[in-house]
This record gives structure tokens, C-alpha cells and sequence, in this order.
């Protein structure tokens, strides 16, 4: 399938200057990948997470504060963070951004969780409005909704 769009250049203005567009991803017949914009109000801070795949970050307008494991960085118009799978990361507006995001299709999103002794374990979070987070396993003992292996039309019948 082949794909085309308009991307909002920094200059358009948002009504909400939170949310990410998904710009090609599944609906658009990529089986692997997204590509997502969005804008962020200036002080706008996104929590310290990670995902199982890769992620790229480019900053398409405006001053962000992207982290990546312990490293910090002023980004600007231009300037590109690549995060490696399984590695800690926000990112935080220092004024009004657009940034767009490359990355792998349901790679999950975990956060890491203080726990009552002070540790810390990842959680995955599932939020069906975040164009990299995976579906919501199925409850344990719940029935599954193909069967597998799929028939490929082919008839089990003897009598043909």
C-alpha cells in the first residue's frame, strides 16, 4: 500500500498542544513502524519510561530537555535523539515544541514504579491512544478469538 500525507509544519497551530497524531502507522499499512508528531505546551514533562524497541526523537520546533538513561540534552529545531530499545527516557518542553517520533509498532511502554521497600519494578502501562503501546493481554484462562492454524480457505471435507 502506498501513502501520502501533509505534515503540519511547526508553525500550525494545535487546539491541544499534548497530543501526538499518528501520521503512518498501522491504519497506513506499515506492519513494523509509526511515525507520529506532536506538539507540547511549554513546561509540558513526560514521565521517565521505556519501551522494548527502538525510538527515534526529532525536534521539529521549539527547546525540549530530552533524557536518555542519565544523559540530559537541550534539543532544538533540527536536533535528533536516538533511544535503544529497553532504555529510560522523558523528555521535557522548555517552551511550546513539535517534536516527531519514529518508532517500532507495539514496542510497550513501561514506567518504572517505586514499590513500598524502595525498589523499583517496570510497569507496562496500555493506553489504546499512545501509538506504541501493545494491546491489553487477554485475561488467563480467557478463550482465544482465531483459531490457529487458520484454514487458508482449504475444505477438511472427505467427500470432495
Amino acid at each position: 500500500m502506498t501513502y501520502f500525507t501533509t505534515f503540519l509544519s511547526p508553525r500550525t497551530p494545535q487546539p491541544e498542544l499534548r497530543t501526538l497524531r499518528l501520521i503512518a502507522g498501522r491504519p497506513h499499512g506499515l506492519e513494523r513502524l509509526l511515525l507520529a508528531s506532536g506538539r507540547m505546551a511549554a513546561g509540558y514533562h513526560g514521565y521517565v519510561h521505556l519501551h522494548a524497541g527502538d525510538e527515534v526523537v526529532r525536534v521539529l520546533g521549539g527547546e525540549v530537555v530530552i533524557r536518555i538513561d542519565d544523559e540530559r540534552q537541550t534539543c532544538h529545531e533540527g536536533d535528533v535523539a536516538v533511544i535503544p530499545p529497553n532504555t529510560l527516557h522523558g523528555l521535557r518542553a522548555v517552551d511550546d515544541a513539535l517534536v516527531e517520533i519514529f518508532a517500532e509498532r507495539d514496542m510497550g511502554t513501561f514506567f518504572p514504579v517505586r514499590q513500598p521497600d524502595g525498589s523499583r519494578r517496570l510497569v507496562e502501562i496500555y493506553r489504546p491512544t499512545h501509538p506504541g503501546t501493545r494491546r491489553r493481554p487477554a485475561p488467563a484462562g480467557t478463550p482465544p478469538t482465531r483459531s490457529w492454524p487458520p484454514s487458508c480457505g482449504r475444505s477438511t471435507s472427505k467427500s470432495e
